[in-house]
Formats: structure tokens, C-alpha cells, sequence
């Protein structure tokens, strides 16, 4: 059965006792988990799957802020006691996740082991939000891509996934003639195989090679 790191992490008796409410969920591309303003009703632990948290500006133009793998949870605001989603949160990469009832989780929270882990995921999510901010800012385009799909690769652990270039200008923030630019480069560079409607890549070490700093970043606050 698939595994999401996160939980994975926890102490055996205490991982019983969470498994035994969660659900195994399919999710397809673009696939909505949350939108701007829902209720929180569940949190979300990919597996493998890969789930996107989106911001949305006035214009409609979207962006990437998180990218959520297996090793990560979605939800993480019902954490902090929040009840509503502030984002939206969207399927990249289709595949399974598990799925839990925030009530389910508010009670498991009550175990101080549990309460900690997804406390510390939380605030290096917060950590990454201030790497990615700086990422946009100062790197280019071309490096931001590797980075994010190396990021994709480790969150749904294959080397192969459904992606469109459309997808991906929202993800990385870029327009489409750009985004093909950038994939040309790293694809006659030997690092990745585009096809319709997916990426495979064919050169690990050579696209981290290719990254931007923010991904040894973010594989440190693994």
C-alpha cells in the first residue's frame, strides 16, 4: 500500500490508531480538494498523488504557494484551528491520497506525539513560503522548473506524470511561450522527455544539477 512519509514518521501505536480513520481517495488532474472560503471538513495526506495550494489575485491570474506530496499533509490550517480554506488546493498530479475527517483529526490531536509532528510540518511549511517567495523573485525561469519538477517527482515518487505546459505556467508563474522555452532547454539538455500531456524525467542528477538552490532548500527541511 502506498505511504505518505508524514505519517509514516509517527510512533507505531500511534499510526494504528490514525489509520484506522482514514480513507483511501483517487484523485484526477485539476481535480478541486479545497476552494477560496470552504469549510475545512477534511485534511488530505497524498500518497501518490501530488496537491497544489493556489493563490488567487483579483485579476484571476493564479500561482503556486505549496506543493504537497507524500511527504506532506493538506488541511494543515485545521490544525492551527482554523476552519476555512483561504486557498485553493488542486490536484497537479492525479493518483491516491488518504483522507481524514477534521473532527477524526481534532481528536487524534489530543495525543501530544501527533500534536507536535504536525505542528513542526507546519511551520516549515511556513519556512518554504518565504524560500519560494525569494525563488519567484531572483531565479530564473528555466531553474524554477527543474526545481519544481523534481519536487512533483518526490512527491508522487515516479519519474513520469501527467503535466501541461498550461499547468505548469500556473505552477511556476510563467507564461506559456516561456514555460516551452525553459522545457525545450532542460529537454535538449538530455534532463527531461516532454510528451503530450507528460513529462518524464530521464536525467535526475542532471536536472538537480539544473535547479535553483530552493531544492536542496526544501529536501533539507524534509
Amino acid at each position: 500500500m502506498p505511504e505518505n512519509r508524514l505519517l509514516e514518521s509517527l510512533p507505531a501505536d500511534l499510526l494504528a490508531q490514525v489509520n484506522r480513520d482514514l480513507e483511501t481517495l483517487q484523485l484526477s488532474q485539476g481535480q478541486v480538494v479545497y476552494r477560496a472560503g470552504d469549510e475545512i471538513s477534511h485534511v488530505y495526506f497524498p500518497t501518490t498523488c501530488v496537491l497544489s495550494t493556489l493563490v488567487t489575485l483579483s485579476d484571476g491570474h493564479q500561482i503556486e504557494a505549496a506543493t504537497v506530496g507524500n511527504a506532506g499533509m493538506a488541511g494543515i490550517p485545521a490544525v492551527l484551528g482554523v476552519t476555512r480554506s483561504r486557498d485553493m488546493t488542486v490536484a497537479q498530479v492525479p493518483g491516491e491520497t488518504l483522507r481524514m475527517k477534521r473532527e477524526d483529526l481534532l481528536h487524534h490531536l489530543e495525543d501530544e506525539r501527533l500534536r507536535e509532528t504536525l505542528t513542526v510540518y507546519a511551520a516549515r511549511i511556513i519556512d518554504l513560503l518565504g524560500q519560494s517567495a525569494a525563488c519567484f523573485a531572483f531565479h530564473p525561469v528555466q531553474e524554477r522548473l527543474a526545481r519544481w519538477l523534481l519536487l512533483v517527482r518526490d512527491g508522487a515518487q515516479r519519474n513520469e506524470f501527467e503535466l501541461t505546459q498550461e499547468f505548469i505556467g500556473i505552477m511556476i508563474g510563467a507564461q506559456r511561450p516561456t514555460v516551452s522555452l525553459a522545457m525545450a532547454t532542460l529537454e535538449k539538455a538530455g534532463l527531461i522527455e516532454p510528451r503530450r500531456g507528460r513529462i518524464r524525467i530521464i536525467d535526475e542528477a542532471g536536472l538537480e544539477a539544473a535547479a535553483c538552490e530552493c531544492y536542496q532548500a526544501a529536501k533539507t527541511e524534509e
